[in-house]
C-alpha cells in the first residue's frame, strides 16, 4: 500500500478523533485509538491539518467560550493590574470599567458572542455590545485590547471604518457629497443645474 492510500485509509478515523477531541468526548477517544492500527499514517493525516504559520505548543486550547472569556479576564487582569474579580464585579469605577470593556472588546475579536461574553462578565449582552463600540470608538483601549488579544493567541484583523458605500440611505453625489436624497444628487447640485 503506498502512503497516499495509506493516508486515505485512516483519514475517516482522524476526522473522528479530531471531533471527539474537540467535544472533549474521552470515551469515543478511547474508543477510535482503540481502533488505528497504522499510527504513522494517522500522524501524517493529522500533521497535515497543522496550520505551519501558527508556532505549535503544548497548551490545551480552551474550546469552551466561558473558558477562553476566564483566559481573556485573567489576561486583562494581568495587563491593567486590576484583579480579575474586579473586573468581574459590578464595581464602575473608571479603571475598572475601562478593564471591562478592553476584556469584552478582546472577546468580541476572539469570536466570543456578546451573550456568551455578558455571561463570564455576569451582564447584559447590550453591555457587551456597548463596551466593544466604546472601545472601537477610542484609539488607546482598542491598542490595548488588540495587543491583550495578540498576547492571547487571538488571529483578529484590523477594522476599518465602515463602508457607508452600501448604506441605502446614503448615496453620494458627483461632487462628492453624501446624500439622503433618492436621485442620488445633493440640494446645491439640483440648484445649479435649475439654474
Amino acid at each position: 500500500m503506498n502512503p497516499d492510500e495509506r493516508a486515505e485509509a485512516v483519514l475517516a478515523d482522524a476526522a473522528a478523533l479530531v471531533c471527539a477531541v474537540a467535544d472533549q468526548d474521552q470515551a469515543e477517544v478511547a474508543r477510535i485509538l482503540t481502533t488505528i492500527t497504522d499510527w504513522p499514517a494517522l500522524a501524517v493525516v493529522l500533521a497535515g491539518q497543522v496550520d505551519d504559520s501558527r508556532p505549535l505548543t503544548l497548551e490545551v486550547q480552551a474550546f469552551r467560550a466561558e473558558d477562553r472569556a476566564a483566559r481573556i479576564i485573567a489576561k486583562t487582569a494581568a495587563v491593567t493590574r486590576i484583579p480579575a474579580d474586579l473586573i468581574t464585579s459590578p464595581a464602575r469605577d473608571r479603571n475598572t470599567a475601562a478593564a471591562r470593556a478592553v476584556a469584552m472588546y478582546v472577546c468580541h475579536l476572539a469570536g466570543i458572542t456578546y451573550a456568551a461574553s455578558g455571561r463570564a462578565f455576569n451582564r447584559d449582552h447590550t453591555t457587551a455590545m456597548y463596551a466593544v463600540a466604546r472601545v472601537g470608538e477610542d484609539a488607546r483601549l482598542r491598542e490595548l485590547g488588540q495587543q491583550i488579544a495578540t498576547d492571547c493567541g487571538i488571529q483578529w484583523r484590523p477594522v476599518d471604518e465602515p463602508d457607508r458605500s452600501a448604506d441605502r440611505r446614503f448615496l453620494t453625489c458627483a461632487c462628492g457629497t453624501r446624500t439622503k436624497h433618492t436621485t442620488g444628487v445633493c440640494p446645491r447640485c439640483q440648484e445649479a443645474a435649475a439654474a
